[in-house]
């Protein structure tokens, strides 16, 4: 997920996260770094890469581990560490829309997987 600050990032995630029929408490990973939820679908990853500058930084949160194709990986602040993301990832983009509450969101055209 790209975006400034306050442009919805972990509101895309909570929304996919009841979407998905997560229970229990979603909260940001800003100081935990990697959230897991599980439920029906397997598990998602919630990580913030906002304090993160490396690629061994990244590795020392194992978040590699869950780009194993069993888990769905939200990912916000990806673009700060250049590599970090597997070749078929998906940027979201999160942007302010014309209203100050507005949010969107531009997702890729992508194939179908």
């Amino acid at each position: 997920l790209e975006g400034t600050l306050g442009t919805g990032k972990t509101q895309f995630v909570l929304g996919v996260c009841e979407g998905l029929g997560v229970r229990g408490p979603v909260t940001s990973p800003t100081f935990a770094l990697i959230n897991v939820y599980s439920g029906h679908f397997g598990s998602l990853v919630h990580a913030d890469l906002y304090r993160i500058n490396t690629l061994a930084e990244v590795a020392e949160l194992g978040l590699e581990e869950y780009f194993n194709g069993r888990s769905i990986c939200l990912i916000e602040w990806a673009n700060r560490v250049p590599g970090v993301l597997p070749p078929d990832a998906l940027i979201v983009r999160a942007r302010h829309g014309a209203g100050e509450s507005e949010r969107v969101f531009d997702l890729p055209e992508t194939p179908q997987r």
